[in-house]
């Protein structure tokens, strides 16, 4: 036999958030296995639909009329909607109740003895298992209300009105203890969602699913794909135990196959070149098939997992708006990693929807030992100059050994040492090691890493604008300082 699920209701003034933490509350349910339905009042159904627009649109009403309407919009809703899909098993999660009715028909003269009347015919006793009573002053609230589009008759009325309101629901709250939990939604979001989980862990005994979009933030080469990574590979393992946190033995098939990018339910979204084959960009097809993949059934029973690398690449806004409705409402089981050296690229929305993981540098010590460890062949000094060029990024330390780096370090700071000098050098350092590597490249002989950024073309005449620049700045006399800038800022973008 299917037991029954159950009914959690989120009630507050305008403002508090309801909408926001529903859209939480259920993605962490529906993560955890269940199954959920999150509905609001008056709605629910057609009928209760229509009768919404009338109250909302319309008025004002006798307060009696008006909590009729409630009420015969709530008894549609409970006994199509509502009932059936808690005795199947599912949890409903509901954007208002009866409690708002009481609050908000109560403040325009509603006794409480015709509420209670009105409630024992249309409900005949059915009530919430948990009401999320979201508390927060009628001036802060009515501030947020203030700032969406499209005001109802009830966000028009006065202070003195939502202050009324607000302190009906703190009654309510008082005077049913063990079915109402009072919270405090002047925090932020995240905070208020952490107390509604803690909320529902205690009085449903229910743990929540760990659900929440992740951006793992950080300069580049600080680790956050490898982090990424690595969670993916533990999640897609079963969440296994090990002595080191989110460790995946590589020879395991789990780990070989996400490496080798062929796990059924792991899917990488990253930047691809654009239609000119340069810049690297997100595509909003390739947004689409991530948000495709979401919504499809594990293949392995268990979690899929998106990993979106190079966020702050997602150029076009389209890309970013695809992905904020699975943000808003994730199907069950879902996890999307969201990788971003640049978190402000994000759209507000995105960055309100997501608990944000920031990576810091390595301290000097630390990255002194990681880096022995990496390039045991390298001299100390030498180590020690790499890494505070990568200013504790390992992962920038060693792609700049790979580049020559050092070399280029060297370069640079011979160019800028020349500038005091009344007669700089005509053979430009920078042009000449182009100049090197070109030849090399175009006989068949290994070329630098650093290379292979750019084509051979845009290298060649970059050669040509450093030289004409070193020419110029010589003839007329041009400031040899903002010259080597300008040189520099052409080898970062050609």
């Amino acid at each position: 036999m299917t037991s029954r699920g159950r009914f959690i209701t989120l009630e507050g003034g305008e403002g508090a958030g309801k909408s926001t933490q529903a859209k939480r509350l259920a993605a962490a349910l529906a993560a955890s296995g269940r199954a959920v339905l999150r509905t609001r009042e008056p709605g629910g159904t057609p009928g209760a639909e229509r009768i919404r627009a009338l109250l909302l649109g319309h008025g004002p009403w006798d307060p009696v009329a008006e909590a009729m309407m409630m009420f015969a919009a709530r008894r549609e809703h409970v006994v199509r909607v509502i009932r059936p899909f808690l005795a199947a098993g599912g949890w409903v999660v509901c954007d208002r109740f009866a409690d708002s009715t009481l609050a908000y028909q109560g403040a325009q003269g509603l006794a409480r003895e015709v509420w209670a009347r009105l409630a024992d015919v249309a409900l005949e006793g059915f009530a919430p298992d948990l009401t999320l009573v979201l508390d927060l002053p009628p001036e802060a609230g009515m501030a947020r209300a203030a700032a969406r589009s499209g005001a109802d008759r009830y966000e028009r009325m006065g202070l003195d009105f939502h202050a009324a309101v607000r302190a009906a629901f703190l009654r309510i709250a008082a005077d049913a203890p063990a079915r109402c939990a009072l919270v405090d939604a002047g925090q932020g979001a995240d905070d208020v969602a952490a107390a509604i989980g803690a909320a529902v862990r205690a009085r449903l005994g229910v743990a929540l699913g760990t659900w929440t979009p992740a951006p793992i933030c950080g300069a580049p080469g600080i680790g956050k794909a490898t982090l990424a990574w690595r969670f993916a590979r533990w999640l897609l393992a079963g969440l296994p135990a090990g002595a080191t946190p989110l460790e995946v033995d590589p020879a395991s098939a789990v780990f070989r196959r996400v490496a080798a990018d062929t796990h059924a339910d792991c899917f990488t979204l990253e930047p691809n070149t654009g239609e000119r084959g340069v810049k690297r960009i997100l595509r909003v097809e390739d947004a689409r098939d991530a948000v495709r993949f979401l919504t499809q059934t594990a293949a392995e029973g268990g979690w899929r997992v998106v990993v979106l690398d190079e966020a702050e690449r997602a150029d076009q806004a389209l890309v970013q708006n695809i992905l904020l409705k699975t943000l808003e409402e994730p199907p069950p089981k879902t996890v999307l990693l969201v990788v971003c050296s640049a978190p402000q690229k994000l759209l507000p929305t995105i960055r309100s929807r997501c608990r944000r993981l920031d990576l810091n540098p390595l301290a000097t010590p630390e990255m002194d030992g990681l880096l022995a460890r990496l390039l045991p062949d390298m001299p100390g000094a030498e180590r020690a100059r790499l890494a505070s060029l990568a200013d504790g990024a390992p992962g920038r330390a060693m792609a700049l050994a790979e580049a020559g780096g050092l070399e280029w370090l060297a370069m640079v700071e011979a160019s800028l040492a020349a500038l005091g000098k009344p007669e700089p050098p005509r053979d430009l350092a920078l042009a000449g090691a182009i100049a090197a590597a070109l030849r090399d490249a175009a006989r068949g002989h290994a070329a630098p890493p650093w290379l292979a950024r750019h084509p051979l073309a845009v290298w060649a005449g970059l050669w040509d604008r450093l030289g004409t620049l070193a020419g110029d700045t010589e003839r007329l006399n041009l400031d040899r300082k903002q010259a080597v800038l300008t040189g520099l800022s052409w080898l970062a973008r050609p």
